[in-house]
């Protein structure tokens, strides 16, 4: 598994070398997030059949150095796979998304210490079968996690859930009723959550075209608002940044 460091300059990125984090398998996908409590990074990935790995890393120029990897093959992650990383600033925990070993959705939530060192919370299993993507952001004004998936139990519908942290002890949840965003076969969902507007932002791709809906938890459920679609083959990255400056203190994903 393999990074890269960029630093920006008013419109133009420098990109430093290549670097690697662990030679893994990790076919079933990857994913990197940001702590801001310990101002370190920290991975999640499938470490080959063996479960799922993740590492803190920490940055220095455009160098990285990872370190204290954890590895566990419960909670469904022995060949867990599409994995998402989202930073709950709330009660300084870090939950993980994936498509489980047997099919279902599972969100597991993990502390980082000062020292580094990742230990797990606890987990929750939701959901049916992700045929593809899965994704998760914290909603620091709900105070809980969105998760979002493609349903391949119902035609490969987008599909979305809010989910309360634990606060730092068992299992997070329980998840509210799953809604469907969209009628038709989506994948390559990406998603990153708006604290200024309290909304959390999906693009999918449907029908071969780049589509987006805003969505908000207003009392027990979500408002969906589709928006314009746009051309597209291709879904890669989606990152927010805003100026306000209570948002420093907040994560997103």
């Amino acid at each position: 598994m393999s990074y890269i460091v960029g630093t920006v300059s008013g419109t133009d990125v420098s990109w430093g070398a290549p670097g690697s984090v662990e030679n893994l398998n990790t076919s079933g996908h990857m994913d990197i997030g940001y702590v801001p409590w310990r101002n370190a990074f920290i991975s999640a990935a499938r470490n080959a059949g063996s479960g799922m790995r993740l590492e803190r890393g920490t940055i220095s120029g455009t160098t990285m150095t990872w370190d204290n990897p954890t590895n566990t093959s419960g909670w469904g992650a022995t060949l867990s796979e599409y994995h998402s990383i989202a930073a709950n600033p709330d009660d300084e925990l870090i939950g993980v998304v994936y498509k489980s070993q047997s099919g279902p959705i599972t969100l597991t939530e993990w502390h980082m210490s000062t020292t580094g060192a990742i230990s797990g919370i606890g987990d929750l299993v939701f959901g049916n079968n992700a045929s593809y993507h899965t994704t998760v952001v914290y909603d620091t004004t709900s105070d809980a996690y969105i998760a979002i998936w493609c349903a391949g139990y119902n035609s490969n519908y987008g599909a979305i859930a809010r989910i309360p942290s634990s606060g730092g002890s068992g299992s997070a949840g329980p998840a509210s009723s799953e809604q469907y965003f969209t009628s038709e076969n989506c994948t390559d969902i990406k998603t990153v959550y708006d604290p200024d507007s309290n909304q959390t932002i999906v693009f999918y791709k449907g029908g071969g075209i780049l589509k987006s809906i805003t969505t908000k938890w207003i009392g027990t459920s979500f408002t969906l608002v589709t928006c314009l679609g746009l051309i597209a083959h291709h879904l890669f990255c989606l990152l927010y940044t805003s100026p306000s400056p209570r948002d420093r203190t907040r994560s997103r994903m």
